[in-house]
């Protein structure tokens, strides 16, 4: 729940981080504030800064990550792209949406991406966008029927 959290208002005026760094930082901070271990909240905060890297299908990564951390890349490249959508079923994913609704999160997410990218011009955000990857997400064909 987490991960994005560098990307809200409140977080993003904070500093020129990128979203992801600040993000981990700030979401070690609240779970040590919380009493979750230091151990807990260095895995956390590490799968948040790793959670744009790539992984294939089979769960492997091009370097090692948490179990966690592969979850966190799983679910956030499954939301943002469509990726691993053929491991899951499509009645799971009309149940959570139905339960979760995207309201239009593809161009709310690529907005922040653009605003970023905008402010923070040596964000990591920055080779997302210029590679094409708001068309990606704009045109996430898992999700693009739950988002328009």
């Amino acid at each position: 729940m987490l991960h994005d959290v560098g990307l809200t208002s409140e977080a993003f005026a904070l500093t020129r981080m990128s979203f992801e760094f600040h993000g981990g930082i700030l979401a070690r901070e609240f779970l040590l504030k919380e009493g979750a271990s230091p151990r807990v909240s260095d895995t956390v905060a590490e799968a948040i800064f790793r959670h744009k890297e790539r992984i294939h299908v089979d769960g492997s990564a091009t370097c090692g990550h948490s179990p966690e951390g592969v979850l966190l890349i799983f679910g956030a490249h499954l939301d943002v792209y469509g990726e691993f959508a053929p491991l899951i079923h499509v009645e799971t994913i009309d149940d959570v949406v139905s339960r979760f609704p995207r309201a239009g999160f593809s161009d709310v997410f690529g907005g922040l991406l653009e605003e970023e990218v905008k402010v923070k011009g040596f964000c990591t955000a920055a080779q997302f966008v210029q590679s094409g990857g708001l068309d990606n997400l704009k045109n996430n064909r898992v999700f693009a029927k739950y988002d328009r």
